[in-house]
């Protein structure tokens, strides 16, 4: 079992389905039955954890507008809900490039104390039903890992701290 980050971007529809439709779709095949997953979506400029859950059974079902986005999809089990945390916290753990590393593709998490840092926040937040967020104005889509790295420089600091960035 690994622990992963699903990312909806800044999709709350999507967000809302995966959890009321009971399944997740990725964009890569990386995600398997058994990995738990924190369901992330990014509010403005800050990207929230508010539920997390089991995959269980790979599925054809992909109920969202976007669907052609997503390869892989799997129903999900055993859901629970927090009082949404900014994920960002994994910034200590993560360094840097924690975004990359742990949110681009739903990498598996390899960092114990990222894994502990989610779980410990998630039991902090645990609360009993989804937590609905206020409906904002919508902004246009953009994806969080579309952050042009404008320093040569810095690209190789990536690469070289995160390899799977390439």
């Amino acid at each position: 079992m690994n622990t992963r980050i699903s990312h909806c971007s800044n999709s709350l529809a999507n967000y809302y389905i995966c959890i009321e439709e009971k399944v997740d779709g990725f964009t890569n095949r990386g995600p398997n039955p058994g990995d738990l997953i924190y369901l992330v979506v990014k509010i403005g400029k800050i990207s929230y954890c508010g539920a997390r859950f089991l995959l269980d059974e790979i599925t054809d079902y992909k109920p969202w507008p976007d669907s052609e986005r997503y390869v892989h999809a799997l129903s999900i089990k055993e859901i629970e809900f927090c009082e949404p945390f900014d994920v960002s916290i994994l910034s200590d753990a993560g360094g840097k490039y924690w975004a990359v590393k742990y949110m681009q593709g739903a990498k598996p998490i390899r960092e114990e104390e990222a894994i502990r840092v989610l779980d410990e926040t998630f039991r902090k937040n645990k609360i009993e039903e989804l937590f609905r967020f206020p409906e904002e104005p919508s902004e246009p889509e953009i994806d969080f890992t579309d952050e042009i790295i404008e320093d040569e420089k810095e690209a190789q600091k990536l690469v070289k701290e995160v390899p799977e960035a390439r």
